[in-house]
């Protein structure tokens, strides 16, 4: 049995995943935007509970999806912003900028 879960978000993200990287990274203002779009999130117990149930009755060869809400990476970090007080960039760029801002030479 194969499992695939979307974006997993939750606690002691002790490898830190693009998810929590991102909202560390909003929350030391480190980040001059936020970019258009979003993920389907999966918070890590629901994949935890997932993968048991899986193993307790999935037939073998079986693949499945472990998802949980879509959410855009704006609504996730405004809700972050409002539990835990720090600001969110006032800025949302498109994708497309976001691509030529990365691959510009860093100083």
């Amino acid at each position: 049995m194969i499992l695939y879960p979307s974006a997993i978000i939750g606690p002691n993200d002790f490898r830190m995943g693009f998810p929590s990287a991102g909202l560390l990274a909003i929350s030391h203002s480190r980040l001059p935007a936020l970019i258009n779009g979003g993920f389907d999130w999966v918070h890590v117990r629901d994949v935890i509970e997932g993968a048991l149930q899986a193993a307790a009755r999935a037939p073998a060869g079986g693949r499945y999806i472990l998802s949980g809400h879509w959410a855009s990476l704006h609504d996730l970090a405004h809700l972050a912003e409002e539990i835990c007080g720090f600001r969110v960039p006032p800025f949302t760029a498109p994708l497309w900028l976001a691509a030529i801002v990365s691959r510009s030479p860093k100083c």
